[in-house]
């Protein structure tokens, strides 16, 4: 599927705008000369592009190496400061659903991005402790023994298994 394709779903570009406005942007602190608000604008403009051909497959390639790069440090960056990590603990649990209906099978190549942590994910996110998935140390390190972080993370988990995506993505944003 094509980057721009799933931004054609109202609730996935929303989830995306307030993700990050909400939870990534406070992490950035003090940008002088730069209006960040447009620049988010930009950014949802440029991945609604149809002519950028850009797949999803591709963004989620090397996930191991981004999400500890990107997404972790602001989960913890906005625990420390007390803002909300909803959004992004949501990003975690389908990143770990994802992964597990590879290891189910119901995502199969070409649709299976390149990671070299791909079968350690894939055991993770199919066993039945939903919280195997954010034990792998390597990625996450002690961000497993948060509480908080714990608390959204198998919420949205639990909803995806259950109710799947778009229930879940409705929760998140009413």
């Amino acid at each position: 599927m094509l980057v721009d394709e799933a931004l054609r779903d109202d609730r996935l570009r929303t989830y995306l705008e307030r993700y990050m406005a909400d939870e990534a942007a406070p992490t950035l602190g003090d940008l002088p000369g730069i209006d960040l608000a447009g620049y988010l604008a930009t950014l949802i403009e440029r991945f609604s592009n149809p002519r950028m051909r850009d797949t999803l497959v591709r963004l989620a390639t090397d996930g191991s190496n981004r999400m500890p790069t990107f997404t972790l440090p602001a989960i913890r960056e906005n625990r420390e400061a007390g803002r909300p990590i909803r959004l992004g603990a949501a990003m975690v649990a389908a990143w770990a659903h994802y992964w597990a209906l590879i290891g189910r099978g119901e995502i199969a190549p070409p649709e299976v991005p390149d990671d070299v942590h791909a079968a350690e994910m894939t055991a993770a996110a199919a066993d039945p402790n939903p919280e195997a998935f954010v034990r792998i140390g390597t990625l996450f390190g002690d961000l497993a023994d948060d509480d908080t972080f714990l608390q959204e993370y198998l919420a949205s988990r639990s909803s995806l298994v259950e109710r799947g995506v778009h229930p879940t993505l409705e929760d998140l944003l009413a």
